[in-house]
């Protein structure tokens, strides 16, 4: 690829991480994988989990689709697939009708529960390896490389 060969040394050496990264099989750190869901799918999963918004039932697609930075269009056809297997319901907004509400079943709960706790004991083993001082400096890395793009990009 010609772009490679402008790429300083250095900027070579990120894209080759940030490759590798983006190529982690995040669904293996938390297998088994009930119908090999996305990283995508279970992050999504993990969000209706942690982020419970008290005497509401469940979020509206329009604060999915923020959230994970996707269309409207591509968070439903998240949902639909989650649906069809059971893991998500939709609901109708007892306040306002036009508004449909995603919230975990009991099946994806379950699921969202192993797997919430498989991403954790991965991501401490993490920190295990890399030690305190590491981990913290990548997560500083990982912040200036999402505060950089944001800028630059968005």
């Amino acid at each position: 690829m010609a772009f490679l060969e402008d790429l300083s040394p250095d900027a070579q050496t990120i894209l080759r991480g940030v490759h590798r990264f983006m190529h982690i099989r995040w669904g293996h750190l938390i297998s088994p994988n009930p119908g090999n869901l996305t990283k995508t799918e279970l992050f999504l999963l993990l969000f209706l989990t942690k982020h419970r918004k008290d005497g509401e039932a469940g979020y509206k697609v329009s604060e999915l689709s923020a959230h994970f930075f996707v269309s409207p269009a591509n968070i439903t056809q998240l949902i639909t697939g989650l649906e069809a297997q059971s893991l998500v319901t939709r609901t109708t907004d007892q306040n306002d009708r036009r508004v449909v509400r995603v919230s975990l079943s009991q099946q994806g709960e379950a699921l969202a529960r192993i797997t919430g706790e498989r991403l954790k004991n991965a991501l401490n083993g993490l920190t295990d390896y890399l030690g305190k001082e590491d981990s913290q400096k990548l997560a500083a890395l990982m912040n200036n490389v999402s505060d950089y793009m944001q800028e630059a990009y968005e």
